[in-house]
């Protein structure tokens, strides 16, 4: 609740949209620790950074990152919306609030929503993509869901990609959710292979009235992707059977 509104102030966009005047090649440092809203100004600068709070090697880490010195592969662990009216309604004076499951990057997708910025996404100095098919099968003992995918690197120099294993579960009124991810190095021009193992217990689900969780059964469609809105995504489904026992 310290915070009004998640927009900068007045005098900072201002201060943004001058000096993106005076210099096209202007890079936006966000130094915060949650999201901010940034309609106003993101398309009058080329790049934006979501810079945390990095302690005392805050400016030299950033510094490593502006000069090329380190290639980020950092990925947002939360959705940045387009306005606040995409988000539940809030109130930070009130003394309880029930946003249910339905919150987050999941209340956007609910609503068709697709934000500037998804959870899971992040960039770099080099650009990757998804290469091929997506196996996913369960292991000899039914206790996980290997998934086996590759990335490849399709820009000019070497980085990292993080590879995002999301399950639609049996359950409808259940939101998707991300089960896994595999960080991976790859050299430019390269393709790299990509092993996550989802315990089988990331697809359980819980029973308020019986104040337990439930084990999964049945088909689940996994999703394999570099962000909660990727439109490049690839799926499978795997049928993990019955309950156990």
């Amino acid at each position: 609740g310290d915070r009004s509104s998640l927009r900068l102030r007045d005098v900072d966009v201002e201060a943004i949209l001058a000096a993106a005047a005076a210099n096209p090649r202007t890079v936006v440092v966000v130094q915060s620790g949650s999201a901010v809203v940034a309609t106003e100004w993101v398309d009058a600068v080329p790049a934006v950074v979501q810079a945390w709070y990095g302690g005392c090697r805050a400016g030299p880490g950033l510094a490593d990152v502006l000069t090329g010195a380190v290639n980020p592969s950092a990925r947002l662990p939360f959705s940045v919306p387009a306005d606040e009216a995409d988000l539940p309604p809030f109130d930070r004076d009130a003394t309880t609030s029930l946003y249910d499951r339905w919150h987050g990057w999941w209340h956007l997708r609910r609503t068709g929503v697709t934000p500037p910025f998804p959870f899971g996404f992040g960039l770099s100095y080099t650009t990757f993509e998804l290469a091929g098919d997506v196996e996913a099968h369960l292991d000899a003992d039914h206790h996980a869901i290997r998934v086996r995918a590759a990335v490849r690197n399709t820009g000019a120099r070497d980085g990292a990609d993080v590879v995002q294993v999301y399950a639609e579960l049996a359950d409808p009124d259940a939101p998707a959710r991300l089960v896994g991810f595999a960080r991976v190095e790859v050299a430019a021009g390269a393709e790299s292979p990509v092993d996550v193992v989802v315990p089988l217990d990331r697809l359980a689900r819980r029973d308020p009235a019986a104040h337990a969780w439930v084990q999964p059964s049945g088909p689940h469609r996994i999703v394999v992707a570099r962000h909660a809105a990727d439109s490049a995504a690839v799926t499978a489904v795997v049928d993990v059977g019955s309950l156990p026992v």
